[in-house]
């Protein structure tokens, strides 16, 4: 399954992007505390020496540090967008129960009701879907009653063509 690939690859990217937040706080932590030498700035003084009280090799380390987990950061969260788009965006094929059904009820009579013959009292029933099946883990119940990905989940429901007749007659 595909898309259960790519979801798990996002999850492990989402995993890897809080690793790397966690190092970039801690390492923002040690530089900006109240009298650090900050996370930018000059590491020398006005005469252009450096600071005595700083360590410069190991602030210039940190400094790198964070510039690499930046650049990492936001690789991994464009593959993260791109893998949600895709994700969201994927195209699924409708299933072997869902094309042998097609009580689905089209989008141009949504909310309105089917009429066989005035004054007839009949009632139709059709099925409107309100989702689309996209992941199915392997030991669930939709497994073992055999859903398909891209199958539409819906409801049946009555259409009354008196409620026609009654609108009209008011």
């Amino acid at each position: 399954m595909v898309a259960a690939n790519l979801k798990a690859e996002t999850m492990s990217l989402i995993d890897q992007r809080d690793a790397i937040e966690s190092e970039m706080n801690s390492i923002i932590h040690r530089l900006s505390h109240p009298g650090g030498p900050r996370i930018s700035g000059s590491l020398v003084n006005s005469e252009g020496f450096p600071w005595a009280d700083f360590d410069i090799p190991v602030i210039r380390s940190q400094r790198q540090r964070l510039s690499e987990l930046r650049n990492d950061h936001d690789k991994i969260t464009d593959r993260i967008t791109e893998d949600l788009r895709t994700l969201h965006s994927a195209k699924l094929s409708p299933s072997k129960a869902a094309a042998s059904k097609s009580s689905v009820l089209p989008a141009s009579l949504h909310g309105i009701l089917l009429k066989d013959a005035p004054g007839d009292v009949t009632m139709g029933s059709t099925s409107i879907p309100f989702a689309i099946v996209d992941e199915i883990d392997d030991a669930s119940p939709a497994a073992e009653d055999e859903l398909q990905l891209g199958d539409n989940v819906g409801t049946k429901i009555l259409l009354a063509t008196w409620m026609n007749e009654v609108a009209r007659n008011r």
